[in-house]
């Protein structure tokens, strides 16, 4: 049973969509990956899935690991699929849906710290014991390996992209990313890179040209919420055309809010920051500048999806952030207004 599970890979191979919308926004086909409807709720379950069947086939009895957010949940069901045991450490800001989403998979959830940082360290003591396997979010080349499946399913699947748009976090889906293209060839296909103020360690990276660490998380988009990148995407980063752009969370929100509209799909704000590259008009600021030639091919959005997430925590944000769609009383609102304020986010 066990030599079955891992033979055959945790992640289901997602459908890649067109969206007629961001089609006429763009001028161009916008092709969806729809990483949302892994089996976790996100791409998460192609990495993390793939480094607990390695940790597995290495003699792991027992997974332990760190994440409030989509990480976690994909470990906790990937150790559910396997039949192992698995520990999960959030922090104190973990939301109260993705600690039900854990407990349901079985895992053991333990709060320490105020940060990723902080139970990922407390997770760390675990280790010492015989057998037991810390999963990182995404800082392994299992992970990323995991990662390079996206990549595959693309090529077979569709024309060489005029540019490939993402949300980055910690890194380790981009690396996975930048790691498939050079397998399969496509090393000229423009990356956009996309983060929200507060949490834009990458971008504060390429700009400094080495690996920035933040002091602290200040954004929405909790699940891009890494302190800094991997050391192995800051290796990479220059033999690709990755332009890397920041947008506010209300930017992010607004953005989870069309989509919801237009495609009746809900995900979280870091999976907005990739929506905004479309709504808010930077890859077509970036086709005006000649960087990204949208008569090459359709443009591929990776829809990262989220389990933190739902239609009355979409809610809440709208209000919150004065955005008012869902106000009965407020005037018609046009979504995607929010223009994309170029400051010197250029790269390359």
């Amino acid at each position: 049973m066990v030599c079955q599970q891992i033979i055959r890979p945790l992640h289901r191979e997602t459908p890649l969509q067109m969206s007629q919308e961001m089609s006429d926004l763009l001028g161009c086909p916008v092709m969806m990956k729809m990483e949302n409807l892994q089996l976790a709720g996100s791409y998460k379950m192609r990495g993390i899935g793939n480094r607990c069947q390695m940790a597995l086939l290495r003699g792991a009895e027992r997974f332990v690991g760190a994440s409030g957010g989509n990480a976690g949940v994909a470990l906790a069901r990937a150790a559910r699929i396997l039949n192992v045991p698995a520990t999960v450490y959030v922090p104190v800001t973990a939301s109260p849906m993705v600690i039900k989403k854990l407990q349901q998979d079985g895992a053991v959830v333990r709060t320490v710290g105020n940060n990723f940082s902080e139970a990922a360290r407390a997770a760390q003591h675990e280790v010492d014991e015989p057998r037991v396997t810390f999963i990182h979010a995404y800082d392994h080349p299992d992970i990323w390996e995991g990662h390079t499946s996206l990549v595959q399913e693309l090529v077979y699947s569709c024309p060489k992209p005029s540019c490939i748009i993402t949300a980055v976090g910690g890194g380790g889906l981009l690396t996975g990313i930048l790691m498939g293209l050079k397998e399969y060839g496509w090393t000229d296909v423009p990356l956009v890179a996309m983060e929200t103020e507060g949490a834009n360690c990458f971008n504060l990276s390429m700009h400094a040209n080495k690996k920035i660490t933040l002091s602290q998380i200040n954004s929405i988009a909790v699940t891009l919420g890494a302190a800094s990148v991997c050391d192995e995407l800051m290796r990479l980063k220059d033999d690709f055309k990755i332009y890397s752009r920041v947008i506010t969370d209300k930017q992010a929100v607004e953005s989870c809010i069309q989509f919801a509209d237009s495609e009746r799909l809900v995900v979280e704000p870091a999976c907005g920051a990739a929506l905004s590259a479309i709504y808010c008009g930077v890859v077509t600021d970036l086709a005006n500048q000649g960087h990204v030639d949208l008569s090459s091919g359709p443009a591929v959005l990776v829809v990262c999806g989220g389990s933190g997430v739902s239609l009355e925590q979409l809610q809440i944000w709208d209000r919150d952030f004065g955005i008012n769609y869902y106000a009965p009383s407020a005037p018609e609102t046009i979504l995607g207004t929010l223009k994309y304020q170029q400051k010197s986010d250029f790269i390359k």
